[in-house]
């Protein structure tokens, strides 16, 4: 009930290792330093306790407190138990990496060497941006170390030195790594308009940080979507319900926008066909009254066969349509009967295009296929004469 106790209990039960770790699992690290100093030299003992509490370092003998195999599985529990490993410990980088891996703080107590090692400093950060806030000051007012940590962990930006938050070249560094780096850039840079081209240049995503009012900008979204149609997602609910904003998205980045505007522009023909043009299989995010529009689909099939996956159900199993889709990918009716008598997968997926093709039709009878086929020559025929 009362840890404390343990002052006035005999040699005997504070040299017990259970009732001491039981002791530990209610009060904490703290409890070791009422045990006897034969038990904090067993290596058996203070292994389990390191194991609950990485703290328990503290209160190890010296002997393990030289140990960096014992000291790394402590810091691996609580990294900031580094502060209490013997010199020559805590100037072991494996060790040293393993509490910084726990907990960036730990790099405060790191021998002086580590501390000033480059490249140890840029791998940790790479690992976890917050070392970047623990190192020393002439890491964290070097330009071209900025620049490196950037490139390696973008996130790091957040930690960097305010005045380097506003260095443009240090910003695009940081976004090209990480989405989100940009979230710790000033309000200002956020609406700066040229600024933001170059940041959306690198990341689609980072759009979302830029300002509400440049989000909301008609020409400002437009020359970013020419350079990524999918800033769209994170344009203004003004600008992603504009038709004309809807149609120069879809027309920059097919399906990957045409998926990201609202339904009433999805249901619109002319941004429907302008996704098309870029990427027919956009047809997955057309409106369901345009995937059972036989314009539309004819439309997407005549530039990409497999498109037919996402038409309407009565517009799949049109004789038609599949035709208009083997046409465009050059497939013929006695390929996909090879393919249906076909057993072993790996011959079948050597049989390209029509491997992905045959499923998108496996319950049409290919006989009704060669009946459309020789009446459509027959309609030819006559129209010739």
């Amino acid at each position: 009930q009362n840890a404390a106790a343990l002052e006035f209990a005999s040699e005997e039960l504070r040299g017990d290792g259970l009732l001491i770790l039981e002791a530990m699992r209610k009060h904490g690290a703290s409890v070791l330093r009422f045990a006897t100093p034969a038990l904090l030299a067993s290596r058996h003992t203070m292994v389990r306790a390191i194991e609950l509490d990485g703290f328990a370092l503290t209160f190890a003998s010296s002997v393990l407190r030289e140990d960096a195999v014992f000291c790394a599985a402590a810091v691996r529990t609580n990294g900031l138990a580094l502060e209490k490993a013997s010199d020559s410990v805590r100037g072991d980088y494996d060790v040293v990496d393993a509490a910084v891996a726990n907990e960036p703080k730990a790099l405060r107590f790191a021998a002086p060497a580590i501390r000033l090692d480059r490249k140890f400093l840029l791998n940790a950060i790479a690992r976890d941006a917050r070392v970047l806030k623990f190192v020393a000051a002439k890491f964290r007012d070097d330009r071209e170390f900025l620049l490196e940590a950037m490139r390696l962990n973008g996130a790091a930006l957040a930690f960097a030195p305010e005045d380097f938050q506003s260095d443009h070249e240090l910003v695009l560094e940081a976004v090209r790594s990480s989405d989100a780096a940009i979230k710790s850039v000033p309000q200002h840079m956020r609406a700066d308009s040229a600024f933001m081209l170059q940041v959306t240049a690198r990341s689609a995503v980072a759009f979302r940080w830029a300002s509400a009012g440049l989000r909301g900008d008609r020409d400002f979204v437009l020359h970013a979507m020419a350079v990524d149609g999918r800033v769209v997602e994170f344009a203004s609910d003004a600008m992603r319900a504009d038709r004309a904003v809807g149609a120069e998205a879809a027309r920059c980045s097919g399906g990957a926008a045409l998926r990201l505007l609202p339904i009433e522009l999805r249901a619109d023909v002319d941004v429907v066909k302008a996704a098309l043009e870029r990427d027919a299989l956009a047809l997955e995010y057309a409106s369901d009254d345009l995937r059972a529009d036989a314009d539309i689909v004819l439309f997407a099939l005549r530039h990409n066969g497999l498109a037919l996956r996402f038409a309407a159900q009565r517009l799949r199993t049109d004789c038609s349509f599949i035709l208009q889709a083997m046409a465009q990918l050059g497939i013929t009716v006695e390929e996909l009967d090879d393919f249906r008598r076909t057993v072993l997968d790996s011959d079948r997926q050597a049989m390209s295009p029509v491997c992905e093709f045959a499923p998108l039709i496996e319950g049409v009878d290919l006989a009704k296929l060669v009946d459309e086929m020789e009446r459509a020559r027959s309609l030819l025929s006559l129209g010739l004469r």
